[in-house]
């Protein structure tokens, strides 16, 4: 397949400014079951947290499940939502594996060498298998990514990778996992790397490398099973003007590549891809902070902007809670930067 023309799309905060359609009193780890209910994990102190399931109604949503999970202490700390809704994964360093409804806890997995950072777990769309990566600045020696049965907590592979240590980590489906991982160039002097990432592709069974791609800035990747499909924003030089890229999970090809108008670039967010051809994406100013983010929604086949999420605000999405969007319904949601909160938008 060959990639699509590059588009450019102008970004217009005026545009169909769209306030939440319902806010939730509770923010964390996102995950919306086939149901279209959405679960919503909570990390609190001293390594517990909270499961919280909420319906949708007429103008408000309903919570309908509640439960606290216990894991060992930290001060960060993993976690992820079963594509299915009937398993989430949490802790700081041994991960725990939890059923819902109910909150019990159902395998533990290995403990990592240093600790779990917010994004560095994931499950595969099955939901039968979790990927863990350790998030330390770990020995060159030791930088794996390990792939657990979600079910009973075997180890079913350890994948080498050439990465210093990770920022995230997924499972595109049950034999392919993806990551992003700070790139080992080692600065004596400076005693740190070059900061730029690694996006890497990996087969479970061989702990081949598919396809390995730098990017640059702090740009996180987002996942799109059925298309096949991985995204993430490259700014072909930190902080410099870029695109969001679209890439074939089988061989990293750019699919579609998607620039902004003259004054903004990519945001570190990832995209939320909420039905083929409508995309979430976040954009900042080219002089401004991340928090001077926004969420805009796309019509890629038609190249424009479709609306503003948040009435043109500045950012209140958390770097450490991803947005997610239910493509039947088409509800997006979204977690305030305290994570006290979540934001939802009917997108239909």
């Amino acid at each position: 397949m060959s990639a699509t023309p590059p588009v450019t799309i102008t970004i217009d905060l005026t545009t169909n400014l769209r306030a939440p359609d319902a806010v939730l009193p509770v923010g964390g780890t996102l995950g919306f079951m086939p149901s279209g209910n959405l679960l919503v994990l909570k990390r609190l102190t001293s390594g517990r947290a909270e499961v919280y399931e909420f319906t949708p109604g007429e103008g408000s949503w309903t919570e309908v499940g509640k439960a606290e999970i216990k894991s060992s202490s930290g001060s960060r700390a993993g976690g992820a939502i079963s594509p299915d809704g009937t398993r989430c994964v949490y802790g700081p360093k041994t991960a725990k594996v939890y059923g819902w409804p109910g909150g019990k806890a159902m395998a533990s997995l290995g403990a990592v060498k240093y600790s779990l950072g917010a994004n560095t777990v994931g499950f595969s769309p099955s939901g039968a298998w979790v990927v863990v990566a350790d998030n330390g600045r770990i020995s060159p020696r030791q930088r794996t990514v390990t792939v657990f049965d979600a079910g009973t907590g075997e180890k079913r592979a350890a994948i080498k990778t050439d990465e210093w240590c990770f920022v995230q980590a997924g499972m595109l489906d049950d034999d392919t996992v993806v990551t992003l991982g700070l790139h080992l160039d080692w600065d004596v002097a400076k005693g740190w790397t070059d900061d730029d990432l690694v996006l890497g592709c990996y087969d479970v069974t061989t702990g081949a490398a598919r396809w390995r791609r730098k990017i640059h800035d702090g740009q996180r990747f987002a996942l799109e099973p059925v298309a096949r499909q991985v995204w993430i924003a490259d700014d072909g030089a930190p902080h410099g003007t870029g695109a969001e890229l679209c890439l074939a999970a089988d061989d990293g090809r750019v699919l579609r590549s998607i620039a902004f108008s003259s004054g903004w670039r990519a945001g570190r967010l990832p995209p939320v891809v909420v039905r083929p051809g409508l995309v979430a994406v976040g954009v900042v100013p080219v002089d401004g902070k991340p928090q001077d983010a926004r969420f805009v929604l796309l019509d890629l086949e038609a190249g424009r902007q479709v609306a503003t999420l948040g009435e043109g605000r500045g950012t209140d999405y958390n770097f450490d809670c991803f947005a997610t969007a239910h493509t039947a319904s088409q509800w997006l949601a979204s977690v305030d930067f305290f994570g006290n909160e979540t934001y939802l938008w009917r997108l239909a």
